[in-house]
C-alpha cells in the first residue's frame, strides 16, 4: 500500500492516514491521545480505531496464544494486550499495518494508559451501534411509527440505544439493525444529525 511505504520511507503520511478510508464509521470512536491523557477513569470500556504498528506474540504456560500490540492513531499510540479469548476470534487480522477497532478496558499501569482488549474488528467490517435521542418536541406516536418501520426495514445485529429525557435503554434484539449510509441518513431525517451517533 503506497500510504504505508511513505510511513516507512519518511515516517509520517503525505497523501493520507490509512483510517481515512475509514472515517465515516470511526469518527466518533475515541481519539487515541483522550485515554493517554486519563480524560477516562480506569476500568472504563472504550472503544478507539488504529492502525497496528507493531505486535508480539507470546504463548501462555497453559499453551494458548494471545499477544501485545502498539496501536496508533492520528493523535497518539497506545499498548493494547490481546489475551487468547479475543485473539483467536481475531487472528486473521492482527498483523502490522492493519486498520482495526479495539473495544477494551482501561488500565493504569504506573505512569503509563495500556488497554486490555475484549473485542476487535477489521475496521473494513466493522459496523457501528447506534445511539438515538428522541427530542422532547418530537416524542409523539408519529415519531416512534415512523422510527419502528425504520427499524424494522434495516434489521440486522448491531444494537440501538435510545436516550428518551436523558435516559438510555437498549432496545430489543429484533429491533437491532444493519449499518448502511441510508439508514444513518434516514435516522438523521427523523431526529436531527444531532442526535443520531454511531458508536
Amino acid at each position: 500500500m503506497f500510504i504505508v511505504a511513505e510511513m516507512e520511507t519518511m515516517g509520517f503520511y503525505i497523501s493520507g492516514h490509512p483510517l481515512d478510508e475509514y472515517s465515516d464509521r470511526i469518527k466518533n470512536l475515541t481519539p487515541i491521545s483522550d485515554i493517554k491523557d486519563r480524560k477516562f477513569s480506569e476500568g472504563k470500556i472504550i472503544k478507539f480505531a488504529g492502525i497496528i504498528r507493531s505486535l508480539r506474540k507470546h504463548t501462555t504456560k497453559k499453551g494458548d496464544q494471545m499477544c501485545f500490540l502498539s496501536v496508533e492513531d492520528r493523535t497518539d499510540a497506545i499498548d493494547v494486550t490481546v489475551f487468547s479469548s479475543a485473539y483467536y476470534d481475531s487472528v486473521s487480522f492482527i498483523y502490522p499495518d492493519s486498520a482495526v477497532v479495539i473495544q477494551g478496558k482501561i488500565e493504569f499501569q504506573s505512569e503509563e494508559v495500556v488497554i486490555r482488549a475484549n473485542n476487535l474488528w477489521s475496521a473494513q467490517n466493522y459496523e457501528p451501534d447506534y445511539y438515538l435521542t428522541i427530542p422532547e418536541e418530537l416524542e409523539n406516536p408519529e415519531t416512534y411509527a415512523k422510527l419502528k418501520t425504520i427499524l424494522q426495514q434495516h434489521r440486522g445485529q448491531k444494537m440501538v440505544f435510545i436516550n428518551k429525557r436523558g435516559k438510555w435503554e437498549k432496545i430489543k434484539s429484533n429491533y437491532w439493525v444493519s449499518y448502511s449510509e441510508q439508514l444513518s441518513t434516514e435516522f438523521n431525517n427523523l431526529l436531527g444529525s444531532n442526535n443520531v451517533r454511531r458508536y
